[in-house]
């Protein structure tokens, strides 16, 4: 049986307990397995994922407006009434394409209101500023190549028995939210997901996260990822991703790109050296002082208490 909203809050409500063993990491990605065999999609190149979708502000207004025309069509009445950035978004998120952008702004207003309601919006931001000051969620203004935001994740600076999956859920959502306000390139071209892996244990990981970012970033979030890189994993969960990659669909294989100590040409073909971090010991100049990042930390809290009270109707 489906898990109703009431029965998923409270399943990612509650801190997660310590991963034991090998079999933890085939959790993981046999779930990650399982949510991506299901994608038809035959065969698709890096070329076709990172296509920008750039058109005339008349011809994206049309196509908003072909949003909610179709929505109230479809009698979704809080998809036609949603905030124009969201349409927008969802839009831009799928390449202009009337019926999948609406069928998306659907999905993410279900999805929002689930993560959503449990909590008022202050109490929501206090605990996001809280998880960020751990350093293991930033965007640093760094780009790749194509001027693609960067997501940094460090999860060996996140602790699961203090902040639980469904907090870490809303961080993410505020995350994204502040960068496609943030950054337009990240709406039109894309963002890049950058994790660096080195030091990470299995008291890091929660086994309810895979399967709940996955379902955010390929059924609910108006927001295109291009490239996901993964730097420094350890040895045997380098061996299991590999594995696992054949399950995937070609997809997700051609957005993933796994960078070890001695692969710093790999990293150089995707970015500038000055927008490579430092700390990654991969050639880069970038710096991201613990100063700046809880500045960071301080605005995007600002940032998100003068969004619009409702971004979405319900």
């Amino acid at each position: 049986m489906a898990d109703t909203p009431a029965h998923t809050i409270e399943r990612l409500e509650g801190n997660a307990r310590p991963p034991s063993g090998i079999a933890s990491f085939f959790s993981v990605f046999r779930s990650l397995a399982r949510q991506n065999s299901k994608d038809e999609i035959a065969h698709v190149t890096k070329a076709d994922i990172s296509t920008p979708f750039i058109r005339s502000a008349e011809e994206e207004t049309q196509l908003v407006e072909s949003v909610r025309q179709r929505a109230l069509e479809s009698g979704r009445q809080s998809v036609a009434d949603a905030e124009h950035f969201w349409v927008l978004a969802a839009v831009r998120a799928r390449k202009g394409d009337v019926t999948r952008a609406e069928k998306l702004l659907a999905n993410f207003i279900s999805w929002r209101k689930r993560i959503e309601s449990a909590a008022d919006k202050q109490v929501r931001l206090d605990k996001t500023q809280s998880q960020l000051k751990s350093c293991f969620m930033f965007v640093s203004g760094t780009t790749d190549k194509a001027g693609r935001p960067v997501l940094h994740l460090k999860m060996a600076k996140h602790d699961p028995s203090s902040f639980s999956a469904l907090d870490t859920i809303r961080t993410l959502s505020t995350v994204l939210e502040w960068t496609l306000r943030t950054y337009p390139a990240a709406q039109t071209h894309g963002m890049v997901v950058l994790h660096d892996m080195s030091d990470i244990a299995l008291h890091n990981l929660d086994l309810r996260m895979p399967g709940e970012i996955q379902k955010a970033f390929s059924q609910s979030f108006p927001v295109r990822v291009a490239s996901i890189i993964l730097c420094h994993p350890p040895f045997f969960l380098k061996h299991i991703v590999g594995f696992f990659s054949s399950f995937m669909s070609s997809k997700l294989k051609a957005r993933i790109t796994t960078v070890g100590k001695n692969d710093k040409n790999l990293l150089d073909e995707l970015f500038e050296p000055h927008n490579i971090l430092v700390d990654l010991g991969l050639g880069g100049t970038a710096i991201w002082t613990q100063e700046r990042h809880l500045e960071w930390v301080r605005r995007i809290d600002n940032d998100a208490k003068a969004w619009p009270e409702h971004t979405l109707t319900y």
